[in-house]
């Protein structure tokens, strides 16, 4: 019979025959398709576990009565005996309770010592009711941790899965170097993140189990895994059930494949069915859903701040404060690796620009490629104690004719002003002048940003595009852009 007919037959529920499942008063046998199938006789032991339980025996008690037998009426005696002395030492505390509501006794001024004489020095006072109480601890408890919610389950693995994601990305982006433009622009990005975290979740998962029997997610919902006998798992068991849960419970995070089992797997827990997965382990849940909500809203909120830290840790500058001409070159091209513009021009310590655009290959040979537009003439600085209160910069482009983009211009201009005043402006201070430039033209601007103010001007004798970022025009069409970042007086 199934677990639903055997709930109604007993009137106890799914959880708690599973409780007495793991503890091995009932052994059903297993169907090939996983599930149990009850007989008559199991029904029979859970209802005489049942009476026992409401006569305050303890589930040791029971499972030694129902291993060795022995003699069934000294059993009974004995618990008869128990449940007095425990109704004694009850009417004891009572009578003396109500003897120091009597005499108006204080905490403050409470005499121990004459109540507990009064008390005939019976010391096994709480045990009597701890006893009584006991099923709350043995039973209640237990079996409570064996219904599992599904939500917590799924809010669970979703804290491990964004915690993987940060690992991964702390890792690229901080260790690696690799700026998160190119990260979000990399080919087939979503697939390679689920190959990483398969990965990561195989690495991590089986090891916090067979160590902590937890994860970062699970203890934040309270929630725990353990073999049969509330051991903590071997690695290889670990490993299997991790292995299963991302195989029959995930699918391998194939998109569709993935929301299909998601459902699947919470409507089985949702029924108190034993997921493929836990046949060799448990899962046990405890504290309050309200408690473990807030919990889980602080984990997911420290860990998208943690998220986007790592995706712009490697655009902090490293020079801050007044910079050198060295330390504006060493902020610049630092820019310009994080936002993956690494074909632009490389600004040097003296002012003077390096071409790092990528160059064809073909049959072994490098080709040269001709550039939009003319090189870069150095970055005139103005110094004060060797550090620079103003810097004067000019691209020129002419005589090519057909169209020119001034994406690059506007982008060495942006990132010229925002290695030196973002320097000056906290950690972050090169957001805000980006954010205060973005607000314009790419042709033109004028910003000012704490003490210093940053302008560009572009000047032609050709015709700008309605986009405003290209230029086009004959043979004879000039063009030039000029950058002054200064001090405000």
């Amino acid at each position: 019979m199934t677990v639903n007919e055997v709930e109604a037959r007993t009137g106890l529920d799914r959880g708690t025959v599973r409780f007495y499942e793991s503890e091995g008063l009932i052994s059903p046998k297993r169907e090939a398709n996983g599930y149990r199938n009850y007989t008559d006789a199991d029904v029979e032991k859970l209802e005489k576990v049942k009476l026992l339980r409401s006569l305050r025996f303890s589930l040791d008690d029971i499972k030694a009565m129902d291993a060795d037998g022995g003699d069934f009426s000294d059993r009974l005696r004995a618990r008869i005996k128990s449940l007095d002395a425990a109704e004694a030492d009850i009417a004891d505390a009572k009578r003396v309770l109500e003897r120091m509501l009597r005499e108006n006794a204080r905490y403050e001024t409470l005499d121990a010592k004459t109540y507990l004489g009064a008390m005939e020095e019976k010391k096994e006072l709480t045990a009597g009711p701890a006893e009584i109480a006991e099923d709350t601890e043995s039973e209640g408890t237990s079996e409570e941790e064996q219904i599992v919610s599904p939500w917590r389950r799924y809010f669970a693995r979703a804290f491990d899965l964004g915690l993987y994601y940060l690992l991964i990305t702390a890792l690229v982006c901080d260790v690696f170097n690799v700026s998160y433009v190119k990260l979000i622009n990399l080919p087939h990005l979503g697939v390679w993140m689920t190959v990483f975290s398969i990965a990561a979740t195989l690495l991590f998962e089986p090891l916090a189990l067979h160590f902590f029997g937890t994860t970062p997610g699970k203890l934040i919902m309270g929630l725990r895994v353990t073999g049969r006998e509330g051991n903590k798992l071997s690695w290889n068991a670990a490993l299997l059930r991790t292995l299963e849960v991302l195989v029959i419970g995930q699918g391998l995070m194939i998109p569709v494949v993935s929301f299909i089992l998601y459902i699947w797997s919470f409507v089985k827990a949702r029924r108190g069915d034993e997921l493929f997965w836990e046949d060799e382990s448990r899962l046990e849940q405890r504290g309050q859903v309200a408690v473990r909500a807030a919990v889980l809203i602080g984990g997911w909120t420290a860990l998208i701040g943690l998220e986007v830290l790592a995706l712009v840790a490697p655009a902090f500058l490293p020079n801050r404060g007044a910079v050198t001409p060295e330390e504006l070159s060493e902020n610049y091209n630092k820019l310009v690796g994080f936002y993956g513009l690494n074909e632009y021009w490389s600004l040097q310590p003296d002012g003077s620009w390096v071409d790092t655009t990528p160059k064809p290959v073909s049959g072994g040979v490098i080709h040269e490629v001709s550039p939009t537009a003319d090189p870069p003439e150095r970055v005139e600085y103005t110094l004060e104690d060797g550090a620079i209160t103003a810097l004067h910069f000019v691209r020129r482009g002419s005589d090519k004719g057909g169209f020119w983009s001034l994406d690059p211009v506007y982008f060495e201009a942006r990132l010229l002003s925002m290695s030196l005043i973002g320097a000056d402006n906290g950690l972050l201070g090169y957001v805000r002048v980006q954010n205060a430039i973005a607000r314009q033209g790419m042709t033109e601007f004028d910003a000012t940003v704490g003490r210093w103010r940053a302008y560009l001007k572009v000047t032609t004798n050709g015709q700008l595009m309605q986009s405003e970022s290209m230029i086009f025009g004959d043979d004879d069409v000039w063009w030039i852009a000029e950058l002054v970042v200064e001090k405000v007086k």
